[in-house]
């Protein structure tokens, strides 16, 4: 939002937003937030949108800002897609970083989505 107000970001190139944990983003108060970005960037674009529970302030913004949704549940002990190998590593804390910079480099992955618990240490890693 700050990049938007000093316009130092340019979102007419946006063609894909996704939405990760909308439940918890609406029940911080950033609603209005996420609305002011959905506003803002091309009506033309795929939107994604996901969220452990299906709250009304989430279906809403689905029905506002999502052409054709569609609502997919998945079970709790279903497994989603066979071809999807994850696994995971217990660190240190401060290993984190390299160990997952040296993953990376080992197996090259085409595509690769990181989740991480505070935004801080990721974004500093995501400018290398």
């Amino acid at each position: 939002m700050d990049h938007m107000r000093r316009r130092t970001i340019r979102l007419q190139g946006v063609s894909m937003v996704v939405l990760d944990e909308a439940d918890e983003m609406l029940n911080m108060g950033f609603v209005e937030d996420v609305e002011t970005i959905l506003v803002e960037v091309p009506g033309e674009r795929q939107t994604l949108l996901f969220s452990a529970t299906m709250p009304g302030p989430v279906r809403s913004l689905a029905q506002r800002f999502l052409k054709n949704p569609e609502y997919i549940q998945v079970q709790s002990r279903e497994v989603t897609v066979p071809l999807i190998q994850q696994m995971y590593m217990e660190v240190q804390e401060k290993q984190k970083f390299d160990v997952l910079s040296r993953l990376l480099d080992i197996h090259s992955p085409d595509l690769a989505i990181v989740f991480g618990r505070t935004k801080r240490r990721w974004m500093s890693f995501l400018r290398l």
